[in-house]
């Protein structure tokens, strides 16, 4: 963790300005092609899940700002983030997971593959919210619905947790030319990413998603 200094910080105004706002958070929601990332999950019989969290985890730390947060009332910068998710139990009860992140597909998708098996058989009536950590994403995956818009909970009491970002998907469905498609949501503070940071993070994730086999393996 690297502490930003405000006064040579290039966002030292939009800073200043937004972390003073009541909700100083911003949502964008858009389409994803999702295609050729399903049929690579059947072909390999691999869970779509933990390679679209590979996908995204990575586009996030791809941009700076994403990886940015607000630690004991000052900005930082980590050199990487890690998708902290949701999975629900065989109970219908959710917990929390979270996977480290690191560059190699095969040994990400294979962390959270045990680390979502441990949580399903969990029975332990621990804190919700099981780390106590800003150098994550907070994830949730809504696979039974179409997403179109999502508002997350906040709490802005608590600054540091709030200027964690949100994601959120949905159900991928297939549109009128064959394709599949799928809804998705980025929410963050706006004192530290802005709306172009956020496009960037969908310009990668389209990059990867259109040309899977390079980034996951034949």
């Amino acid at each position: 963790m690297k502490l930003i200094d405000i006064n040579t910080w290039g966002r030292k105004s939009q800073y200043e300005n937004f972390i003073n706002y009541t909700n100083p958070t911003f949502s964008l929601t858009t389409r994803l092609d999702v295609t050729d990332l399903v049929t690579y999950c059947k072909s390999k019989d691999k869970s779509f899940f933990s390679c679209f969290l590979y996908i995204l985890s990575k586009s996030v730390n791809s941009v700076p700002e994403m990886r940015t947060r607000i630690v004991d009332g000052k900005p930082v910068s980590y050199d990487v983030v890690n998708p902290s998710y949701v999975v629900i139990r065989p109970d219908e009860v959710i917990v929390t997971c979270m996977t480290e992140y690191g560059e190699d597909f095969t040994s990400f998708y294979n962390r959270s593959r045990q680390d979502i098996a441990l949580k399903k058989s969990s029975v332990s009536e621990g804190p919700f919210e099981s780390h106590d950590r800003s150098d994550v994403i907070y994830i949730s995956c809504i696979p039974w619905m179409d997403l179109v818009s999502v508002i997350n909970p906040y709490n802005f009491n608590n600054v540091e947790q709030s200027s964690i970002p949100r994601i959120t998907w949905g159900k991928f469905t297939k549109n009128g030319f064959g394709r599949y498609e799928m809804g998705f949501d980025i929410s963050v503070h706006h004192a530290l990413i802005d709306g172009y940071q956020v496009t960037k993070v969908v310009a990668k994730m389209s990059k990867m998603l259109n040309d899977v086999n390079t980034y996951l393996g034949d």
